[in-house]
């Protein structure tokens, strides 16, 4: 897994993310309100800004995970954890010592896979640690 492949992983959970909290009911046109509004709205812009490689898209994304969590925590569990780490910063605050350990080994393993010019799988790495990241 080269590095833009490692940003496409991510770019995909954050899509799946907003889908499972757009299928939400209190996110319904008839239910939301207008800070649920913006909510949204943040979080489409950052995955336009990922798409596009444009704007600050690595500090909007903290800022996003840190809105999901002030105002919907009952939803983060929505949100692949892979999220929280890539991110960094702020979110790292909401991971464990457990998934902290996690996420450092695999960064390890990634960069000497790519060293070594030898394929990485992810998933197939985290199915092997038991590990489910949403």
């Amino acid at each position: 897994m080269n590095d833009q492949q490692w940003f496409e992983y991510h770019l995909d959970q954050l899509l799946e993310s907003l889908n499972k909290l757009e299928a939400l009911s209190e996110f319904a046109p008839e239910h939301i309100s207008e800070t649920d509004e913006l909510f949204l709205e943040n979080f489409q812009h950052l995955i336009e800004s990922m798409s596009t490689h444009s704007g600050d898209w690595y500090t909007e994304g903290q800022d996003v995970i840190n809105q999901l969590v002030r105002l919907y925590p009952q939803h983060t569990h929505l949100a692949s954890r892979d999220l929280f780490w890539f991110f960094g910063g702020d979110c790292l605050h909401f991971l464990d010592d457990e998934e902290i350990e996690f996420y450092q080994n695999i960064e390890e393993l990634r960069f000497q896979a790519e060293q070594q010019g030898l394929h990485f799988d992810y998933e197939a790495l985290k199915d092997r640690f038991g590990k489910t990241t949403h």
